[in-house]
């Protein structure tokens, strides 16, 4: 053996077997993952789940959509009238948007063949409590009378076609501006 250097060691003895250690303080157990793993989910999709409820509601929008005019405006079965030279068809006005005058709306009357009655003198007329209110030409498609009138539940609609019968046609109802839009049939029977 050389000079000047220790004598070798021996390897240090493993430790006696004892009871497992605790974690570290600052180590993470998988419980403890597991739930900050949920905590992230559920807080993301009550996030995710307010910005939906806002861009499907129409919130973030700034124009208000105008409501479909089967919504907006209904009438209920016609009762016929017929004599000598005239027919009449009658509607009571079921109102669910009672906030647009009458002049948004255009009425036309279609045969049971399908065609239209526009001849001179048909009419559409608007009646309160038997009171005219308003009055359409069905030949000038326009309104002669009480246009701004506002629609009213409780009114009737009453469609003279003179000598011309519509049953089984069909009142046909569009709008033309104001809250709604599209168009409306309802059968005359």
């Amino acid at each position: 053996m050389p000079s000047g250097l220790p004598p070798p060691q021996s390897p240090p003895a493993p430790p006696p077997p004892g009871p497992p250690r605790p974690p570290r303080s600052g180590q993470w157990s998988t419980a403890m993952i597991i739930v900050v793993v949920v905590v992230v989910l559920v807080a993301s999709s009550i996030v995710m789940s307010a910005v939906l409820y806002f861009l499907v509601s129409g919130l973030t929008t700034s124009q208000p959509s105008s409501q479909p005019l089967g919504v907006a405006f209904a009438l209920g079965y016609p009762t016929e009238s017929v004599g000598e030279g005239y027919h009449y068809y009658n509607f009571s006005v079921i109102a669910i948007l009672e906030s647009f005058p009458w002049d948004d709306l255009r009425f036309s009357v279609l045969t049971g063949a399908g065609l239209p009655i526009s001849q001179a003198g048909t009419s559409v007329g608007i009646l309160s409590e038997a009171v005219p209110v308003a009055s359409y030409a069905l030949a000038g498609n326009s309104w002669t009378a009480g246009g701004a009138s506002n629609v009213v539940s409780g009114q009737i609609v009453s469609v003279d076609t003179l000598a011309i019968s519509a049953s089984s046609g069909m009142l046909v109802v569009s709008a033309v501006g104001g809250p709604c839009s599209g168009t409306v049939s309802f059968t005359i029977s």
